[in-house]
């Protein structure tokens, strides 16, 4: 690139940049974004913006898809084609707003529908109840969210809690390569308390996850045990990442088997005559789900 192009293209990027005004995304009753019409009609891409900072009364209605309509995200608006917009995240103000994470996202869950652009399918570790994931900040133990269950008939809620800590299944250092061991965290639904089933060690020659869901499937797990989740330990670990827990074991509700008999009854014409038959369904339910 020749240094006049360089000139050129410095001089375009700080007028980009030095275009527009500050504002803050949303009116001042702490809450409304999203710009909604006279009639009632709420606008996905038309939102309520605060000229100047948060502390500010004078509001205009802007476009914006450019960052996530989430309430007193500091911006920059400017006027195109006689059309008020917001034309990026106020960068040096939005650092501070969210705590350096990333906030060039427009809003976009449509995209990711069945239908959408770049439909998302749900893995099982991505589905809050009864999940295990890491304390924040990460610690030995894991945090089990809520969820409902069933057990010997009966519906039963686990509230949410910790796990018992897990430091006394890391193991020791390897001679050769990486120790490592693994654990199943269960719910014991006959006391709904977290337990540990202890699982096995491996050695390898990095961190990487080394074992398979046939590994873990070779534990034996008591029938009262709800299987949540597989954790990964390894050799001079103090807290469990996100990577740890690397098998999804929820079996999506609990209790399996059951009986059900039922009568079914049906009339017909035979020979001239009304004559009732009773058929009788059993049905042998087994499931995994609720």
């Amino acid at each position: 690139m020749s240094d006049l192009k360089r000139i050129i293209r410095r001089g375009i990027l700080h007028t980009m940049h030095r275009e527009g005004i500050p504002g803050v995304l949303g009116k001042g009753d702490g809450s409304t974004v999203l710009y909604t019409d006279d009639g009632g009609t709420p606008y996905r891409n038309q939102c309520w913006v605060r000229i100047g900072d948060p502390s500010s009364t004078t509001t205009v209605v802007a476009r914006n898809t450019k960052v996530p309509m989430q309430y007193g995200m500091p911006v920059v608006i400017a006027e195109r084609n006689g059309v008020i917009e917001v034309i990026r995240a106020d960068y040096e103000r939005a650092n501070d707003f969210t705590g350096d994470t990333l906030i060039e996202i427009p809003s976009h869950a449509h995209t990711h529908s069945r239908f959408g652009a770049d439909p998302l399918y749900v893995e099982g570790m991505m589905v809050m109840p009864l999940m295990a994931r890491p304390q924040n900040p990460a610690a030995m133990t894991v945090y089990v969210s809520p969820g409902f269950y069933r057990y010997d008939g009966t519906e039963e809620a686990w509230t949410g809690g910790d796990s018992p800590d897990l430091s006394g299944y890391v193991p020791s250092a390897a001679a050769v390569g990486i120790a490592h061991h693994f654990i199943i965290l269960c719910l014991n639904r006959s006391s709904n308390e977290l337990v540990v089933v202890d699982g096995e060690d491996t050695y390898a020659a990095n961190y990487r996850i080394p074992f398979s869901a046939s590994d873990v499937a070779e534990i034996s797990i008591a029938d009262a045990y709800y299987p949540l989740a597989a954790i990964r330990l390894h050799q001079g670990q103090t807290a469990i990442q996100t990577r740890d827990i690397f098998l999804d074991m929820r079996l999506w509700g609990g209790e399996a088997g059951g009986s059900y008999v039922g009568t079914h009854a049906s009339t017909h014409e035979s020979d001239g005559a009304d004559e009732i038959e009773e058929l009788t369904l059993v049905l042998t339910l087994h499931w995994l789900g609720w």
